[in-house]
């Protein structure tokens, strides 16, 4: 407890009296102004709510109103996009004071009219066509058929954020865009002290207008607020919110025209200044009254304590042992008593301290002789008296001050002991009963560990009373540790999980743990005094044990790995250690070893090393192996000037395999390949699997005659078909050889020109070898040139798209075009699609291509309807890999939805190749082409395998007969009777006939007679840019 003088005691005594009335006062006033203020305050801010809210609802009733006109003379008039429309709008906008825009929107949310104001007419054009289909609202007025107003957006006219209402009408939306300045001037014209703040919210609580210039243009969600929140859930009230780091006290209302919250808020500390002051006022009143309490209870009180001063001078002065000083008189008999007390009692305790200093005397020379130390506590368990002497004076130089636990009972010191063993400990000594080594740990601050044993014995007065216990202590840290350490060596010595034996000087076996026994199968009983070579193996000589001891005889530690052999003859691998342990003199006394069994872990490096250069399918060296030989192979060629060859095997079709059988059918037959390739090769050759279904046969010593015997063996062998899970295939295989040193110094490029050669074997037809050449690299590298130049083109802008016109042969009037891509490299000039379109289908590039094409005619067909061109029907050429591809079908359709084009003008042409493959996919595809209303043609038809089968499955619309058959068409018999044919079944499977190549008037003549429908070719126009393509076609029109 807080002491404090007389004097000040006093003193506050007389102020508590003085000002505990003022401050019930105060609190009264309080209680009984705060609500007055409040009422009031929340009276006037829900009036200027409801003001501002009506202002608002007036405001959007009339721009309601405005497109509830517009949504008339839609009803009433129909719409066309007409000048008269567009005036009609731009009436209703006007100067753009309330409406930004005025947009009429069609069933596809696509801006089809427009009104604006009279500065942004200009931007008509660039908003029609404007796609709204994000804008949510939309498509809420379109389901529940009524007005829907929207959320805080971006305005594409003015760039600027607005808001807008949508109104439907029949089949279209008008919408309304409305700047929300007029908003914001109206909320910054608000009347009211600074620091008003008013918002204006939708529906999400996020902001769409305000009066606060230091928001500027952000548009802050306060959803969060709980003043927002619950009037977004219609919970509108007055109530205290944060803003801006500033506290103010609001009112919420709504707007359900808008579904809209109006907020208006002023500073807290505004709200509640009469009231502050009021408050200070009666502060200041209080502490005047309280000053003057206190001063006179001030007054009165130091006269009273400074006569009480002197007694407890006097009081002090015998404390301090100082008994003959006289004492104050005075007339007051309460004083005079007191003194009179004070007296006898100074001579009581003169006589009670000089008997005490006699027996502390005697009771110090003793305790100051012993090796423990004396202590006492008092009948409350607390410690009074602690003994100097050794004993202490040891414990302090350890850290612990015995003093410092003065006063401390002995569970209030920080010792390490089970509440169990305290609360039974506690029991004794509460029963006065006398201990005996009584045992504990403490921790020092430095972590040091300390043990203690304390002896207590009661002690009572005589009166028989309890006054409190005495004893003694002492340190027994160094004994509990030896102790410890004895049962730590024994348990480790029998726990330990590596095998541990003790060897005396003689190197003979005293002593072995469990695991010993465990490792090496022998019982303590059985190695007792025999030497260690009993667990010797074979494998290492006798030189290396005694180079064994010799380490330990020197160095005094030997460390490393051997073979052991357990009882059972087994043999183990152990890594162990053996140091010698010596006296004092530096003899050996004993030997310790320490064995840990490394059997499992040497076998898993032997796997490891396995898997590293082996490969896991088929047990062949992988490429690491493969290389390590070849490099060493390559060192000895080079050294004896030998030759070296290296095969590149790859199976043919392997994938078909994989996508027919499954994998694992797939595994099964690379495993037969690798072993029937393991027996065509000799001991010093090298057969890998680099992975998939490729191989490498490293041959040392052999020229090209060997490599082309070795190759010609492999080909014989794969005549013999492979049985996998019951199929039996008959699989080929192709080769390519590369030489050194003629192909190559170093296996990198050896490798890499048996690969080139291995590419020419697949294109020469596979299932062959083929003997590298430079040429090979040479046309490679062309290939590959080809190839990256091809795939920048398109971004460069180097393809382009040429039509060649389609004559209907019965009037020769222009009904359709072909598009041909052409490449115009701009160092190469032209180059023939018959280059560059067999490297595009052997990549990724033919997608990208098509994809491209597509897009380049959608384009130009849209250009020439705007130009106000009839309609043609554009064939574009699809590879087989196109049709493959999922969503084909859709994004044809979204191309056309684009570019604002019928299905039916594009169509689409696909080889017989794509058919002969036809998957289900493929098939629905084409089907679902067809109903979009694209039209779908046969290329090329009757030049590969036909079956006519397809014909009468997929929905196709046009056969093309080739060129091949057209091309002597006045001189060859049977190319006249196979075109008549392909007329003819083309029309009776009720498809157009289109004949290509068409160069003269015979082959023209004939056509027409035999019914062709339509014929392209130079007789009629060669392929064109699209520029020329539309003078031509202005041209044959005039004609």
């Amino acid at each position: 407890m807080r002491r404090q003088t007389l004097r000040r005691w006093l003193a506050l005594r007389f102020a508590w009296v003085a000002a505990l009335p003022l401050l019930v006062v105060a609190v009264l006033v309080w209680l009984w102004l705060a609500p007055l203020i409040r009422t009031d305050f929340n009276m006037r801010h829900q009036a200027l709510a409801r003001a501002v809210t009506g202002q608002i609802e007036t405001y959007l009733f009339g721009v309601q109103r405005q497109l509830d006109a517009v949504a008339k003379l839609r009803h009433s008039l129909g719409y066309r996009p007409t000048p008269y429309w567009f005036a009609a709008l731009d009436a209703h906008v006007g100067t753009g004071e309330v409406f930004e825009a005025i947009y009429m929107v069609n069933a596809a949310d696509l801006v089809h009219s427009v009104g604006l104001p009279e500065a942004q007419r200009d931007r008509r054009e660039d908003l029609i066509g404007l796609d709204l289909s994000r804008r949510d609202f939309l498509h809420l007025a379109c389901e529940r058929g009524e007005r829907v107003w929207s959320s805080v957006f971006l305005s594409a006219v003015t760039g600027r954020l607005a808001v807008a209402l949508a109104v439907p009408a029949v089949d279209q939306v008008i919408v309304g865009e409305i700047a929300i300045e007029p908003l914001v001037a109206f909320l910054n014209g608000l009347p009211g002290e600074s620091g008003l703040l008013a918002l204006i919210l939708d529906h999400r609580g996020q902001i769409i207008a305000h009066s606060r210039h230091t928001l500027g243009g952000q548009q802050l969600n306060l959803s969060d607020l709980p003043i927002v929140r619950d009037a977004l859930r219609g919970r509108f009230a007055t109530r205290s919110l944060e803003f801006e780091g500033k506290a103010y006290i609001g009112t919420v209302i709504g707007v359900p025209q808008v579904d809209w919250t109006v907020l208006i808020a002023q500073p807290r500390r505004k709200v509640f200044q009469l009231v502050s002051t009021v408050l200070w006022v009666m502060v200041a009143g209080m502490g005047i009254a309280l000053l003057l309490a206190t001063l006179a209870g001030w007054i009165l009180a130091r006269d009273f304590s400074e006569r009480f001063a002197r007694y407890v001078e006097q009081a002090g002065a015998i404390a301090g042992g100082d008994y003959d000083r006289p004492w104050p008189t005075s007339h007051i008999v309460e004083f005079a008593d007191l003194a009179n007390d004070l007296q006898r009692m100074s001579d009581a305790i003169r006589q009670r301290e000089q008997a005490i200093l006699a027996s502390e005397a005697r009771f110090r020379d003793l305790s100051a002789m012993a090796s423990d130390w004396f202590w006492e506590q008092d009948e409350q368990f607390r410690f009074t008296y602690f003994s100097t002497g050794d004993a202490t004076f040891d414990l302090e130089q350890t850290g612990i001050v015995l003093t410092s636990l003065l006063g401390k009972t002995r569970w209030e010191i920080p010792i390490d002991m089970t509440a169990e063993q305290w609360a039974e400990h506690r029991s004794m000594l509460e029963a006065h009963q006398p201990f005996r080594d009584f045992e504990y740990r403490r921790y020092l601050d430095g972590g040091a560990e300390h043990w203690f044993s304390v002896n207590g014995q009661p002690r009572f007065d005589a009166a028989g009373r309890f006054v409190g216990y005495h004893g003694t202590g002492r340190d027994i840290t160094e004994r509990k540790q030896a102790e410890a350490r004895q049962r730590l060596a024994a348990v480790v010595f029998e726990a330990a999980r590596d095998a541990i034996l003790v060897l005396d000087s003689e190197r003979r076996i005293v002593a072995v743990n469990p695991t010993f026994t465990a490792i090496s199968g022998y019982t303590e009983m059985e190695v007792r005094g025999r030497t260690p070579r009993l667990l010797w193996a074979e494998r290492q000589p006798e030189a290396y044990y005694a180079t064994l001891w010799q380490t330990v005889s020197h160095e005094g530690v030997w460390q490393g790995e051997f073979w052991s052999r357990r009882k059972d003859g087994e043999r183990r691998a152990v890594l162990a250690s053996l140091g010698a342990v010596r006296d004092a003199a530096n003899q050996v006394t004993y030997y310790v070893g320490i064995a840990t069994d490394i059997t499992v872990s040497k076998m898993a490096e032997q796997r490891i090393e396995r898997l590293a250069f082996f490969d896991t399918l088929t047990d062949l060296p992988n490429r690491v192996l493969l290389t390590q030989r070849a490099e060493l192979a390559l060192a000895l060629a080079k050294r004896h000037h030998d030759a070296l060859a290296v095969l590149f095997l790859d199976l043919d079709r392997f994938k078909e395999v994989n996508d027919s059988l499954g994998h694992a059918e797939g595994d099964e037959l690379l495993i037969q390949v690798a072993a029937r390739l393991k027996t065509l090769t000799r001991t010093e050759d090298t057969v890998c699997r680099l992975g998939g279904d490729e191989f490498v046969l490293l041959l040392p010593e052999a020229d090209q005659e060997g490599a082309l015997r070795v190759a010609g063996k492999i080909l014989a062998v794969f005549h013999s078909p492979f049985t996998v899970a019951s199929h039996s295939l008959q699989v080929t295989i192709s080769i390519g050889i590369a030489l050194y040193p003629h192909d190559g110094v170093d296996f990198a490029e050896l490798l890499r020109n048996a690969d080139t050669a291995l590419y020419r074997a697949k294109q020469d037809g596979r299932n062959t070898y083929v003997l590298y050449d430079q040429a090979m690299n040479a046309a490679l590298v062309e290939r590959l040139m080809l190839e990256t130049d091809l795939r920048g083109a398109i971004a460069a802008g180097h393809l382009c798209a040429y039509f060649q016109p389609k004559i209907r042969l019965t009037d020769q009037a222009l009904v359709g075009a072909e598009a041909l891509m052409r490449w115009i490299h701009p160092e190469c000039g032209p180059i023939s699609p018959n280059q560059f379109i067999p490297v595009a289908e052997a990549s990724d590039l033919i997608i990208t291509l098509g994809d491209w094409m597509l897009g380049e005619v959608c384009r130009q067909m849209a250009a020439w309807r705007r130009q106000g061109w009839p309609p043609l029907v554009v064939a574009v050429n699809l590879a087989a890999r196109h049709f493959r591809q999922p969503g084909l079908a859709d994004r044809i359709c979204g191309l056309l939805e684009a570019y604002g084009l019928p299905p039916h003008v594009l169509e689409l042409e696909l080889t017989e190749s794509t058919l002969l493959k036809l998957e289900a996919q493929t098939e629905d595809t084409l089907c679902a082409l067809r109903q979009l209303g694209v039209g779908l043609a046969i290329d090329d038809f009757g030049t590969g395998y036909s079956s006519l089968s397809y014909l009468k499955r997929l929905p196709l619309t046009a056969l093309k007969i080739d060129q091949s058959f057209v091309r002597d068409l006045a001189t060859d018999l049977d190319d006249r009777a196979l075109a008549a044919t392909i007329v003819a079944i083309g029309h009776q499977m009720n498809m157009v006939v289109v004949a290509e190549g068409v160069e003269t008037e015979d082959q023209h003549h004939f056509l027409l007679e035999q019914g062709c429908d339509l014929a392209q070719g130079y007789f009629f126009g060669h392929p064109m840019p699209a520029e020329e393509f539309t003078d031509w076609r202005a041209s044959a029109s005039r004609t």
